[in-house]
């Protein structure tokens, strides 16, 4: 097999997808609250409708798990799904930042709703078409790395690219767009879709997920043989039957919760603290990328001279101390340029902590695949790498619902709101400089208590998610290195008996 050739495809395809996942998770809120598209009782219910489609999203990952895995093509198991969800995607993506009813003081209550529709129904189908995306390429991992070393490697790769894609959006959109945000989120919409769709395109026609390495199979050379069919109630005994991939799914739904609260907060911790420019956000997202990909780029070194245990003891050391200096950095006045370079130092402690531990758990998650097999002689790949896109997206419920209900119940989604009708303004030809000052006199007017509450939400909580999560590991956990080879032994002798 092209191991250079499937290895860099594989793993740059993952700029594309994390570049939009990251323009949804963070962004779709903030253009929801800053476009002036809803009331409060609109925005809550669609806050709930939301968490409802985060949930059947999660729940239809293992689904989707159990198609792939009885998928029998030229193409093989994984890669037409990866192209139909890219293409299925990326137009609901365009239709989340671009459909939608204008609305103003006199008829938002009744046109309102109209909105919520629109964009209940977008996010629905988005969330369903990213499942087909995501768990068929992560799916692909096992097939092209089955070596420890070999998979260290290229789950490092996989994560510094998935931080690339992430930290461009992450980076790029809060500066992109104040001052004109209907518009210039349409644009942002299209053009990350494009991005997105062609690493797809590359992953389909470039990387060969079978040891003839071909584009394409002989009819001769594909298994027809279809598996059983996996039902929800079949998922429960997998987990029951593979204890380590249970704590692995509690333990991703912990730390997936932990890091999305404080991305989640992060646009309108800046914009209410530092002002509506997004400099800081954009300077902020960039130590956290040289924080995160220093960390993951480190990973096969440190997996190297360390065991896992105490690699993830130190992770979870940096990211309790910083997110406890956060915010109290957060909530005390310092002067903006010290206190912002201080929140910059601590923002790097938690990123290298959360970069390594995510390192740490793909590999935990992975191995689970050999534990299974080496306990009842069977692999459930997909299924298994379903369970982390699962727990990623119902933990990206419960954040939505607690950065949603933090903000209604601080008040600030009220000067949000205000803040949405001069942005509308703006769109229709209003003066941007005197908009603009207007907006940051809206965003000057959060108290104090406003401010606590809203730090508290997006600090305090993820330290006891992570915390937790860390507990678990330590206690339940039990595939260590030691173990790892010793499994990889049995398996190897099992099939060398079979041959």
């Amino acid at each position: 097999m092209n191991n250079n050739r499937n290895k860099w495809c594989y793993t740059t395809g993952c700029i594309g997808r994390d570049l939009t996942y990251t323009l949804v998770s963070l962004f779709f809120l903030t253009y929801i609250q800053y476009t002036n598209l809803l009331n409060t009782n609109q925005f809550v219910v669609l806050s709930v409708i939301i968490v409802l489609c985060r949930v059947w999203d999660a729940v239809n990952d293992p689904m989707m798990g159990t198609i792939i895995s009885n998928t029998r093509s030229r193409f093989g198991k994984y890669r037409p799904w990866v192209l139909i969800g890219a293409v299925v995607n990326c137009t609901f993506l365009i239709m989340m930042f671009t459909a939608r009813v204008e609305v103003n003081d006199s008829n938002i209550d009744k046109l309102g709703w109209y909105n919520v529709a629109i964009l209940g129904v977008s996010y629905l189908l988005w969330g369903m078409s990213f499942t087909m995306n995501d768990v068929s390429f992560w799916s692909i991992l096992p097939t092209l790395a089955k070596e420890k070393k070999e998979r260290d490697n290229l789950t490092t790769m996989l994560a510094v690219f998935a931080s690339v894609g992430a930290f461009a959006a992450g980076g790029l959109v809060p500066v992109l767009t104040p001052g004109n945000m209907i518009v210039a989120y349409r644009i942002i919409s299209i053009v990350f879709a494009a991005v997105f769709l062609g690493c797809q395109i590359m992953v389909f026609f470039c990387v060969h997920d079978n040891e003839q390495d071909k584009f394409r199979l002989d009819s001769s050379e594909v298994l027809f043989s279809k598996e059983d069919n996996i039902t929800l109630k079949d998922m429960v005994k997998i987990l029951g039957r593979n204890n380590q991939l249970l704590v692995m799914a509690v333990v991703f739904l912990l730390t997936s919760l932990g890091g999305a609260i404080l991305n989640a907060f992060g646009q309108n911790f800046f914009y209410f603290k530092y002002g509506y420019n997004g400099n800081q956000m954009f300077i902020f997202t960039v130590m956290y990328a040289l924080g995160t990909i220093i960390s993951q780029l480190s990973y096969p070194m440190l997996a190297g001279k360390f065991n896992r245990n105490q690699i993830i003891t130190v992770a979870i050391g940096l990211i309790g101390l910083g997110y406890v200096a956060f915010f109290t950095l957060a909530n005390i006045d310092l002067g903006q340029t010290l206190g912002f370079v201080l929140l910059c130092f601590f923002g790097i402690l938690i990123f290298v902590g959360q970069g390594v531990f995510y390192m740490a758990q793909l590999v935990m998650l992975t191995n689970t695949i050999e534990y299974d097999e080496w306990k009842t002689g069977k692999r459930n790949d997909a299924v298994t790498f379903s369970v982390r896109p699962f727990m990623v997206k119902l933990a990206g419920a419960i954040q939505y619902l607690v950065v949603s209900l933090t903000l209604v119940a601080c008040g600030l989604y009220e000067i949000t709101q205000e803040v949405g009708k001069v942005e509308q303004a703006i769109s229709q030809g209003a003066n941007k400089e005197l908009s603009v000052a207007i907006i940051e006199q809206l965003l000057g007017s959060a108290t104090t208590g406003q401010m606590i509450g809203l730090t508290a939400s997006m600090t305090i909580l993820p330290v006891i998610f992570y915390i937790v999560s860390y507990v678990i590991i330590k206690k339940k956990y039990i595939i260590d290195e030691q173990l790892y080879e010793t499994m990889m032994k049995e398996i190897n002798e099992r099939k060398g008996a079979q041959a």
